[in-house]
């Protein structure tokens, strides 16, 4: 999904209007590890 994500946001055009476009599939290219970093960052805060 990362991989797919930020070939896409290379591959549109860089033009003024997909701009909007190219920033939403940014962040769904990031949106798996900001997922991973939330369920991990209780576990390394509260474990013993």
């Amino acid at each position: 999904m990362t991989p797919l994500g930020l070939f896409v946001t290379w591959v549109l055009p860089w033009r003024s209007r997909w701009t909007a476009a190219r920033r939403r599939a940014a962040a769904f290219a990031l949106l798996p590890h900001a997922v991973i970093a939330a369920d991990l960052l209780p576990l390394l805060i509260f474990s013993n």
